[in-house]
């Protein structure tokens, strides 16, 4: 069933009819018991949520109460800070999952995912993060989960083990087409891997995240130090001119590629055999810099197949 079916009559109508899905940057049991999460999800057309340590740090930190009950009962029982982040990570991702599950049945599978971060210290060590990503994907168990994994260089060769066990993945920290180009390869290695086994393809997703507007905050100061030190005022205009530019233009290099893989040959063979789409996600979409329009990685990023 399209999208645009399930969520007609919703602000994000148009998002939906330009093939994006919008995603909620953030996970709080605040969401989650007050019902905010589940009104969002009904009247706001919201596809999906993803996390990391750091939102469920802020989360935690400012719950306002939220938590407190289950982190004094963990530490009672002795458990380490890891174990009891553990464990109420698990409990909000389960319950958001269920939340979203009616979306993904309802768009088969196309939206309604929710993504967990397997921990950063497991960052360059491949092994070992496919063992927590395989440990997290079994104890949630749920069709919609997506296991964060970063597009380190041991993170990639990551990638493929778990998308090889039928694992959902969304590769993080994306910034070149380099960088994209290998996260793509890896999915589509650990597809073949997974088929070869007798996988059922259609059950594997996945989705690129490609970070924005964090290459503008790089680059911008490096352009205004470059025309800080040029004796020709013309010269150094034309440089502060290409601020603001490069986030967007990179994006849409990655975007073209993406096109490129998703319509090769090779993917055809195994899209024949069930296999999704590899989304690419645009993360880092908030503006920086305040001198910019407030929706200017969102507007200029809007196409088929993306998520936000």
């Amino acid at each position: 069933m399209s999208p645009m079916t399930v969520f007609k009559a919703l602000p994000t109508f148009e998002l939906c009819e330009a093939g994006q899905s919008p995603w909620l940057d953030y996970l709080g049991r605040e969401l989650l018991e007050t019902g905010t999460l589940e009104t969002w999800i009904r009247e706001k057309g919201v596809m999906g949520v993803t996390s990391n340590p750091s939102i469920f740090d802020k989360a935690i930190s400012q719950s306002g109460g939220f938590y407190e009950p289950d982190i004094r009962r963990f530490f009672r029982k002795g458990a380490s800070t890891f174990e009891v982040y553990d464990a109420l990570t698990i409990s909000d991702i389960t319950r958001a999952c269920d939340l979203f599950l009616p979306v993904f049945q309802k768009t088969a599978g196309e939206h309604g995912f929710v993504s967990l971060e397997v921990s950063p210290d497991l960052a360059y060590q491949t092994e070992a993060t496919v063992r927590e990503a395989r440990r997290l994907f079994k104890t949630i168990a749920r069709p919609n989960l997506m296991i964060k994994i970063p597009a380190t260089p041991e993170g990639i060769p990551a990638v493929a083990a778990a998308i090889a066990e039928g694992i959902n993945v969304n590769i993080t920290l994306i910034f070149s087409l380099k960088h994209y180009q290998d996260v793509a390869a890896a999915y589509l290695d650990g597809l073949a891997r997974f088929k070869a086994r007798k996988g059922s393809l259609e059950q594997v997703h996945s989705v690129a995240s490609v970070f924005v507007s964090r290459l503008d905050t790089l680059l911008d100061r490096k352009l205004e130090a470059m025309a800080a030190k040029t004796a020709d005022p013309l010269a150094g205009s034309r440089l502060l001119e290409l601020r603001g530019k490069a986030a967007i233009a990179n994006s849409k290099i990655i975007y073209r590629e993406f096109k490129k893989i998703f319509g090769s040959e090779k993917f055809r063979t195994l899209r024949e055999s069930g296999a999704q789409l590899q989304k690419v996600l645009w993360g880092s979409t908030s503006t920086k810099n305040p001198a910019y329009q407030d929706l200017i990685y969102v507007e200029n990023l809007i196409g088929p197949a993306t998520v936000n």
